[in-house]
């Protein structure tokens, strides 16, 4: 079968993320020595994000994966109901919280938009960087004519997911916690690797379970009374493992032949 992308381009592609994705930690690194303030730190830095990973798709010529459609972004929320489903309720368990006092609010309310715009462009930014380029050039790397090439392409852009979330420890993040948060990113990677290639490529519902799912993750760590995102990582412990486990399972479940055969494109 003829490869849509040569080896040269693949690697090229995964240097272009690669390379995107180190300038967002270094520059992190610089915000958090000159920012105290961890909800603008975090902001400054996902605006920085999302900056390089515009700049990577379209180096790339991967832009067109934003394009909104309503094609297939029904399915993909269905297939990420899991991700959707637990998150939700951490996000309900965290006002439930606040409602009893045992949660507080610390920050002002520029801050609190500043917080949700900085989750939202995590979302499109990482989604954009790991599903649309680096899956995308996995995809076109390996093909889509089986089922065992799509699942290749699948658990590779999403073990690189994971991976380049070690670059946290250049932020002054723990190692141990930068290692507990790049395993589950692995897992989470293929999940939302699968609930991009299900909804026949629409990133849109990636993109909203991603902003979803950070922005429980730092709800519940405590980032609304002023905390940064290294101290979230930070925090990370063995005590995640399980939920590291049911992730891979479900990534591995959402992955099962009679849905996957129906992903596969005949050249």
């Amino acid at each position: 079968m003829k490869l849509d992308l040569n080896k040269n381009q693949f690697f090229k592609n995964v240097l272009f993320a690669f390379i995107a994705f180190a300038i967002y930690k270094l520059i992190g690194k610089f915000a958090i020595s000159r920012i105290e303030n961890g909800v603008i730190n975090a902001f400054v830095t996902e605006l920085t994000l999302f900056i390089c990973a515009i700049c990577c798709a379209l180096a790339t010529k991967k832009m067109n994966t934003l394009k909104w459609q309503k094609r297939g972004f029904g399915t993909g929320i269905i297939v990420g109901l899991f991700i959707l489903c637990i998150q939700m309720l951490n996000l309900f368990s965290w006002i439930h919280q606040y409602i009893m006092g045992v949660q507080t609010v610390t920050i002002s309310c520029g801050e609190i938009i500043l917080f949700f715009l900085a989750m939202v462009m995590v979302g499109v930014s990482e989604e954009l960087l790991f599903r649309g380029v680096l899956l995308n050039s996995c995809l076109e790397y390996f093909g889509e004519s089986s089922i065992s090439s799509l699942k290749r392409a699948i658990i590779i852009s999403g073990s690189i997911f994971g991976l380049f979330h070690i670059f946290n420890v250049l932020i002054g993040a723990s190692l141990f916690g930068s290692i507990i948060q790049a395993i589950n990113a692995v897992a989470l990677g293929i999940v939302f690797g699968v609930i991009y290639v299900r909804s026949d490529k629409n990133i849109w519902p990636c993109i909203f379970l991603h902003s979803i799912q950070d922005t429980a993750a730092f709800l519940q760590s405590g980032m609304m009374n002023g905390g940064g995102v290294k101290d979230t990582i930070s925090s990370y412990s063995a005590n995640m493992i399980p939920t590291i486990v049911v992730l891979f399972l479900v990534g591995l479940f959402l992955m099962r032949k009679k849905k996957m055969v129906l992903c596969v494109k005949q050249n």
